[in-house]
């Protein structure tokens, strides 16, 4: 089994994503919450061919990569930390 290894979501990491051509954002959500601060959501950087960009009938969160909820990702939050998931890289 893989191990799921993760890489803080940082502008510099933004910028590769869209130099790779990157468009969209789907949000996994927190995943292996330990405790009550455990707050890492990971995030899942899609291409336009990613089929699950087009998926009609679907609760998945996915954002642009230029939309303000992806930008406000790169600014932080003081409880969440956000980062890209490298197994789906």
């Amino acid at each position: 089994m893989l191990t799921e290894e993760k890489i803080e979501f940082t502008k510099q990491i933004y910028l590769n994503l869209i130099q790779q051509g990157y468009t969209h954002i789907y949000s996994r959500g927190i995943l292996d919450r330990k405790s009550d601060t455990d707050n890492d959501f990971f995030l899942v950087p899609l291409k336009a061919d990613d089929p699950r960009l087009h998926f009609e009938e679907s609760d998945l969160i996915i954002e642009d990569i230029h939309s303000s909820e992806v930008l406000d990702m790169l600014n932080g939050d003081p409880i969440v930390k956000f980062y890209i998931s490298t197994t789906d890289l």
